[in-house]
C-alpha cells in the first residue's frame, strides 16, 4: 500500500500472473519491455492500473481486471503490437484505456467495459479539451497533448460496453488523431 509503484522496471520475456496490486500512488505496474505476458491479475484502487511505457512491444494482457483506479485501468504509451484481451475494465475515473503517443498495432478484444470516465479527463494542449470516454487515443508526445499522428492501427472487437449512456456526452472511444481505427462486433448497452 501507498508505494509509488507495485512493480516497475524494464523486462523482456517475463510473465506476470495471478497478481493483486492495490493502492499504488502512481501505477500498480509500470513496465517497459517486450514479449511480456500479463495474465489473470487485478489492478485496483491505484492512480493507474497497468501502465506500459516506451519502449514496449509484443505484449499480451489477458484476463486482467483494471478497476476502480483514479485515472486509467490500462495506459499504453510508446508501444506497438499489444493485445488486450478478455479483460474487465470498470469504474476507472478518467477512462478505461488510454492509448498515448507513438502507440500502434493495438488490439482490444473480448473486453467488458462498465462505469468508466465518471470524472473524465482534460487535455491541456493545444487547448483545454474535456473528454468522457471508455477508450482515449491521442497522438501527443505528452499524455496531456493532442496531436494528429499516432496512435494508429487500433482495433476494437467483440467487446461489451454496459451503461454508455450514464454520463452526458460520454462515448465509447475518443479517437482524435487516430489513424486506421477498426471497431467490429461491439455491443453497447445504452441504458442501465
Amino acid at each position: 500500500n501507498d508505494a509509488d509503484y507495485g512493480i516497475t522496471g524494464f523486462t523482456v520475456y517475463s510473465t506476470f500472473d495471478n497478481l493483486l496490486v492495490r493502492s499504488a500512488d502512481e501505477a500498480a505496474i509500470y513496465v517497459a519491455g517486450w514479449s511480456n505476458k500479463y495474465d489473470n491479475s487485478e489492478f485496483s484502487y491505484n492512480k493507474t492500473g497497468l501502465s506500459l511505457a516506451s519502449p514496449s512491444h509484443q505484449n499480451m494482457i489477458s484476463h486482467c481486471h483494471g478497476v476502480n483506479n483514479d485515472e486509467f485501468g490500462f495506459k499504453i504509451v510508446g508501444s506497438y503490437a499489444v493485445v488486450l484481451t478478455n479483460c474487465q475494465i470498470e469504474t476507472n475515473k478518467a477512462a478505461g484505456v488510454f492509448l498515448g503517443s507513438r502507440t500502434r498495432g493495438i488490439s482490444i478484444q473480448g473486453c467488458y467495459f462498465e462505469g468508466n470516465a465518471t470524472v473524465g479527463y482534460t487535455f491541456t494542449n493545444p487547448v483545454n479539451h474535456f473528454v468522457k470516454s471508455d477508450i482515449i487515443t491521442t497522438g501527443g508526445a505528452q499524455t496531456s497533448y493532442i496531436s494528429k499522428s499516432y496512435p494508429c492501427s487500433v482495433g476494437i472487437s467483440d467487446c461489451f460496453v454496459h451503461g454508455l449512456g450514464e454520463g452526458q456526452g460520454k462515448s465509447l472511444i475518443f479517437a482524435n488523431g487516430c489513424e486506421q481505427l477498426s471497431i467490429d462486433n461491439v455491443v453497447v448497452r445504452t441504458s442501465v
